[in-house]
């Protein structure tokens, strides 16, 4: 306000008056002061007032301005800040994909704080220039089974600022909140996985079936402007491959699939989608799906479900994949198997949860002891340029002279086999990963989704027993649905066309005797209800199988 009372005063000038006179009585009017010779003239005075409230007003507005201008650009960018310092941005130069602000409005979720554990080994580094992979993990039950798939996502070197846990448990806000107890089937432990794991979790707006899930995962993609995403199952264990030579992380062999999808996307992420062809991977593609491992890990082509269209919300759990993936084929696409890795159909944890109750016990089967050690980003890097080094070293004696290499310190990272593909850590793991798919096989696939039967009463929470016996009902409901909307439960769809749905339910209009109706014929022609029977047709009803005229 200071600022503003000078300025009045200096845009309308007055005399300075001295002090009145002794005597309060007088009316007469003090003559005015005498002017300093030193002091600067009111036009001099008035021109700076003026040039300071000019640059107020352009640093006020300015950032409306900038803030109101709209560029339209749909790409995979990254949204790295380059100012951030190296432990700040935990050593990705990736923020999340979906922003690093919380917006419980869209019900949006991003990591908390910088500083993410366990820090991933030094062979599994995803690689410095790459597109962005986001990858969609659905939850709606069983927490630890949850975990065990991050785990092994980001151990595997899936970037943590790519990985978005879907949550679908239609408990509002009680999980962000912390209302849930860990016996509580839908309860999701927001800290461990934004804060510890580093990773983002998206709301889904109430419970949605497994086709809604799917619609929503494709309207979130086309509302980005993505041209692909992955997305997983949460009931596995994912390992990388540690065994083939030359070795890749399964992260690293995804993007490998990605290259050879004939997708267009940036080959890094600053480059926009208005980018020459010669500045991108590829171009195109008639492909709608890649499995890995069947859909256990997905990656979608948007541009062609587009085409192909939503999943069936009518048909929500056995038999929509059926559904979908027969279109793909009716409307002239391919799903594609490929590989990148170990993916293990499981009911179960590696560690029993009851063993372990902070997931520690678990995060030692999936990083080597001197990762679990490092205590932050700036470590982790220092780590991997040692690694490369003494790698570099091994396949090259010479090197083992150089100042670089004579400066490491002492034991050697690859003296410890746990430091290396192929570890005895790795062997077991995928031992106990393989008895458990075998176990799943053997005793029901579902099993573990009905594990946890706590929390009933708790905020916004289904009745634990109740939601398993809906969840069956729903499910066969909609494999009658898919029944009259193919005419078969035959998963492959083998013989039927595109044109065929609803066949069943709606056959050819039998034929009827044609029968000679004399209308009636009035002042105004023939009379109105003689002309609605005339133009109705036979249709059966398809709850009866009755016929009628309609």
């Amino acid at each position: 306000m200071a600022f503003f009372d000078a300025f009045f005063e200096a845009s309308h000038p007055k005399q300075v008056y001295s002090q009145l006179p002794e005597s309060e009585d007088s009316n007469e009017q003090p003559p005015p002061t005498e002017k300093p010779a030193d002091q600067p003239s009111g036009s001099k005075h008035r021109f700076l007032c003026y040039l300071a409230v000019a640059w107020f007003s352009i640093l006020l507005f300015l950032p409306v301005i900038h803030y109101t201008r709209h560029v339209d650009v749909h790409v995979l960018t990254n949204t790295w800040d380059p100012h951030v310092g190296e432990d700040e941005a935990d050593g990705e130069a990736f923020g999340p994909i979906f922003g690093s602000q919380e917006d419980a409005s869209k019900f949006y979720y991003p990591p908390i704080g910088t500083n993410f554990h366990p820090q991933v080994a030094p062979f599994n580094h995803p690689p410095a220039e790459r597109p962005r992979t986001p990858l969609f993990i659905p939850f709606t039950r069983n927490n630890n089974m949850l975990r065990q798939a991050v785990l092994g996502w980001i151990a595997a070197g899936w970037p943590r600022s790519d990985i978005i846990i879907v949550d679908n448990t239609g408990t509002m806000d009680a999980n962000p909140r912390g209302q849930l107890s860990r016996e509580n089937p839908f309860f999701i432990d927001y800290d461990l996985y934004r804060a510890r794991y580093g990773v983002s979790i998206m709301q889904a707006s109430t419970l949605l079936n497994f086709a809604q899930l799917q619609n929503l995962l494709l309207r979130l993609a086309i509302a980005e402007g993505w041209p692909y995403f992955f997305w997983s199952h949460m009931d596995i264990g994912v390992l990388s491959d540690e065994v083939t030579v030359p070795y890749k992380s399964f992260y690293s062999r995804a993007l490998d699939v990605l290259d050879d999808a004939t997708l267009p996307h940036p080959s890094y992420p600053n480059i926009t989608w208005s980018a020459s062809p010669r500045e991108m991977r590829n171009t195109t593609g008639a492909w709608a799906i890649k499995f890995f491992e069947f859909d256990n890990l997905a990656l979608i082509n948007v541009a062609a479900w587009r085409r192909i269209g939503s999943w069936d919300t009518f048909v929500p759990y056995y038999n929509t994949d059926c559904d979908a993936y027969a279109r793909i084929l009716f409307h002239g696409y391919t799903k594609d198997s490929v590989s990148a890795g170990r993916i293990f159909d499981v009911a179960d944890q590696a560690v029993a949860a009851r063993d372990d109750p902070t997931g520690e016990k678990l995060e030692t089967l999936f990083f080597p002891r001197a990762s679990l050690a490092l205590k932050n980003a700036s470590a982790a890097d220092a780590q991997l340029e040692r690694y490369r080094i003494e790698l570099a070293a091994k396949e090259n004696p010479n090197m083992t002279t150089t100042a670089e290499y004579l400066d490491l310190p002492e034991p050697n990272l690859l003296d410890d086999p746990d430091n290396s593909p192929n570890s005895p850590r790795y062997q077991a793991l995928v031992r106990t990963f393989q008895d458990l798919q075998d176990r799943k096989y053997a005793s029901g696939r579902n099993t573990w989704q009905d594990v946890q039967k706590g929390g009933k009463g708790e905020p916004w929470t289904y009745d634990p027993r109740g939601f398993q016996k809906a969840w069956w009902e729903t499910a066969g409901y909609g494999r009658d649905l898919y029944t009259k909307k193919w005419g078969t439960l035959d998963c492959t769809l083998g013989g039927v066309k595109l044109e065929d749905e609803w066949k069943s339910e709606y056959p050819p209009t039998p034929l009827q005797e044609d029968v000679a109706v004399e209308p009636v014929v009035g002042k105004r022609g023939v009379r109105g209800d003689d002309k609605a029977t005339m133009n109705k047709r036979w249709v059966q009803r398809a709850s009866s199988g009755e016929w009628y005229l309609g």
